[in-house]
């Protein structure tokens, strides 16, 4: 008789502390869905199973907010009681092309807006933070005189490589998002310089720097993709360091050229607008 009330107590115990978590996720049309999410790829889609063994699938742009609730199975006192959101997240990798219209305030870089293409591979962490690294190319080409009144023609190739980081920012009730990131530059620079009418006047230059870029802008969620335009502003120094004419190559130092005569600001804005695409 004794064990009989032992077990008793301990099945009455069970029954009053039995908990278990039931994750909730409320849509954007009102719809509440309640299950066990089973999968959860972050900024691209969500699973579900439902109680029956049912599994739905919902992408990021339908959803509102995921939270668990605590439920315990009790003889005495309430059944359900909410505790702070829980989600169990996979970081998932994305790819995102860029194209830009990037002019350097520096006065040896003239000429209209010239494009800058690029393309971006990162993870989405949690808490709505992204990584990424990159690459990006910038042409420009544009016609002068020099001081001698003789037409020139300079052009400019470039290329980044690209290591950020960014934030994004979600509005409530708001189909448009906000980011802001910050980017490390390191950067490759070929100028090469065009006298119309005196051959041996031409030259090309090779130089290389370091700098960094901060983002801003708005981010829109379009058919499952997500589409940003914004402004890339870029603070960078550029050394030309060789020189190549008539086929030989020179070092700066050696055609007596200093350090600030052959430095180049390349500080300036870059208007850009990119898709990401989830993989």
């Amino acid at each position: 008789m004794k064990i009989k009330k032992i077990v008793i107590f301990a099945v009455l115990i069970t029954s009053v502390y039995t908990q278990s978590y039931v994750d909730i996720v409320t849509l954007k049309n009102g719809d509440i869905i309640k299950g066990k999410i089973i999968e959860n790829v972050i900024n691209d889609h969500i699973r579900i199973e439902l109680q029956g063994g049912s599994i739905l699938t919902y992408q990021y742009v339908q959803i509102e907010s995921l939270e668990v609730e605590k439920q315990s199975t009790q003889t005495l006192g309430s059944g359900i009681q909410p505790v702070n959101p829980i989600v169990n997240t996979t970081p998932s990798l994305f790819f995102e092309p860029e194209i830009g219209l990037y002019k350097p305030s520096d006065s040896d870089f003239e000429g209209d807006n010239s494009p800058r293409f690029g393309g971006n591979i990162g993870m989405n962490m949690q808490n709505d933070l992204q990584i990424y690294g990159g690459i990006k190319v910038w042409i420009n080409e544009y016609d002068d005189v020099d001081s001698f009144d003789d037409p020139i023609t300079i052009g400019t190739n470039a290329n980044w490589i690209i290591l950020g980081g960014r934030k994004v920012v979600k509005l409530q009730d708001n189909p448009v998002n906000l980011r802001f990131g910050g980017e490390f530059l390191i950067a490759n620079f070929r100028l090469e310089y065009d006298d119309q009418n005196y051959d041996s006047y031409d030259y090309t230059a090779t130089g290389s720097g370091n700098g960094f870029a901060i983002e801003g802008g708005a981010l829109f969620n379009v058919g499952g993709l997500q589409l940003f335009a914004g402004v890339n502003y870029l603070i960078l120094e550029v050394e030309y360091e060789e020189f190549e004419i008539g086929g030989d190559t020179y070092s700066a130092n050696e055609l007596g050229i200093g350090k600030e005569e052959s430095t180049n600001e390349g500080n300036g804005p870059n208007f850009k607008v990119s898709v990401m695409f989830s993989l």
